[in-house]
């Protein structure tokens, strides 16, 4: 008997918590949030409850791995789905084409090179350029896509 008193008694306060958040402003939800997730938190830790959130933490973390993962791919779905519906595509499959704007005196300043470098070394400061600003290592795939244009352009005219 006692138990469902305690229940009823939990429903109504958690009710009236509903009530007071509806009435606050975002910063005090927030702040409220964390204020029942700490009490939680240390209930959990006071009747020795706490190990099923490490081992569901344990169990989200290769999941979570594999969903971020999934995020690389998110450029090429958009592109895929703006094909399927009918819309053009965008700029990005045209970056070959433009390696024609870009002059002599600026693909030798990107890759960092004096005019009159030899194919060694443009294919060297490409390589190591190229490790750097890749985008599988976190540089931009802008700046990926005009060292390649550089390295295109040196190696036409050597």
């Amino acid at each position: 008997m006692i138990r469902i008193v305690l229940i009823l008694l939990a429903l109504v306060i958690v009710l009236l918590a509903f009530r007071w958040l509806k009435k606050q402003s975002p910063g005090k939800r927030w702040q409220a949030l964390m204020i029942v997730i700490g009490i939680v938190l240390l209930g959990l830790v006071a009747s020795g409850r706490m190990h099923w959130l490490f081992a569901l933490v344990g169990a989200a973390l290769p999941v979570m791995r594999r969903l971020i993962g999934l995020l690389s791919y998110l450029p090429i779905l958009r592109r895929v789905m703006g094909t399927l519906r009918g819309q053009p595509q965008s700029q990005t499959s045209n970056s070959t084409s433009n390696s024609t704007n870009l002059t002599v005196e600026e693909a030798y300043a990107i890759l960092g090179l004096e005019p009159g470098a030899d194919r060694d070394s443009i294919i060297q400061a490409h390589k190591q350029l190229m490790q750097k600003m890749h985008p599988d290592r976190g540089g931009s795939s802008h700046l990926a896509t005009k060292i390649n244009q550089a390295k295109d352009v040196l190696l036409k005219i050597t």
